[in-house]
């Protein structure tokens, strides 16, 4: 990663874009659905809320090193998906702040023992600095061209 001689070939790299779009294919298949489970509204929020941070944070990380990403927010079929194509990092920054500002209002401050490990505001704000940041410098370049 450090010295810019990253093939998409290495087996990291290939491992850290699948492994990323499976997390967000899962994100994914669960926020299309958990509407039709019955529970508690606010405890369907915090969860909710979890899964998007998490997403958000996949997407953080896919733009980070490749820029331009697919950006897929919904279930798609397999055709759908082999016609999917890249959407410039500043949408997919702008995704990931939006997406974080909307989970952290239903997030806990903090979470006890048995649940530690679980997405917080804390966390959800961990990431969101830097995204925030991220996009800003995009904005400054993409005008300054």
């Amino acid at each position: 990663f450090n010295n810019g001689d990253m093939a998409p070939s290495y087996g990291v790299i290939e491992d850290l874009w699948a492994n990323s779009y499976l997390k967000i294919a899962k994100c994914n298949n669960f926020l299309d659905n958990i509407d039709r489970v019955e529970m508690d509204a606010a405890k369907l929020a915090q969860i909710k809320a979890e899964v998007k941070t998490i997403r958000a944070f996949e997407y953080f990380n896919l733009s980070f090193y490749w820029g331009d990403v697919p950006l897929v927010t919904t279930i798609l079929s397999v055709d759908a998906a082999n016609r999917v194509s890249r959407t410039p990092k500043q949408e997919v920054v702008d995704f990931v702040t939006t997406e974080l500002n909307s989970a952290i209002a239903d997030l806990p401050v903090t979470r006890p023992d048995h649940e530690r490990g679980r997405m917080t505001k804390g966390r959800a704000l961990a990431i969101l600095g830097p995204a925030d940041a991220i996009g800003k410098q995009c904005l400054k370049i993409r005008v300054a061209h």
